[in-house]
């Protein structure tokens, strides 16, 4: 029987190891924008690519409720998708929502819940790890709620000075 030639394979171009951290990097901080978008908290980018072969960055935020949760990842994982057409390469935790792991490869987001957050305590695991340092939005940077609620003419947590519009 004759041997029918393969279909020819597409050369990749393989990026050097600067490139690589480059995109890695940049991978890093568009999760951790995007999962600020979704009002994840506590935000951390570790990067551990010196330390860990399975992944140069991890990104571990918390979330007020398992819901939120599920909400972020799907979040991230949708933009990327969309925008670069990445998917990732696992997805665990998100029936129950209080820690949610979205493996993208180069980066691991690690979404938890306060108290999984407190149990797991996963910056001290990852301790060794430098940390990136981003800007963070203008809403994280409230270091009070008297300074979230600055740039209202009101004060909604005070009946008395609600619109007449939210009292009803």
């Amino acid at each position: 029987m004759a041997r029918t030639n393969p279909k020819p394979r597409k050369l990749v171009p393989q990026l050097t190891s600067t490139e690589r951290d480059a995109q890695s990097k940049a991978l890093a901080i568009r999760v951790a924008q995007l999962a600020w978008e979704k009002k994840a908290f506590d935000l951390r980018v570790m990067h551990v690519g010196p330390i860990a072969q399975y992944t140069d960055y991890i990104i571990v935020c918390s979330a007020q409720n398992d819901r939120q949760s599920v909400a972020i990842c799907d979040f991230v994982e949708a933009t990327l998708l969309e925008e670069q057409g990445l998917k990732p390469t696992g997805v665990e935790g998100k029936r129950f929502g209080h820690w949610v792991l979205v493996d993208f490869g180069d980066v691991v987001l690690h979404v938890l819940s306060r108290p999984a957050r407190e149990y797991y305590e996963l910056e001290r695991l990852w301790g060794d790890a430098p940390r990136l340092e981003l800007p963070e939005p203008a809403w994280v940077k409230a270091e009070t709620h008297e300074e979230a609620y600055d740039h209202l003419d009101f004060d909604p947590r005070r009946t008395a000075d609600r619109p007449s519009a939210l009292t009803h």
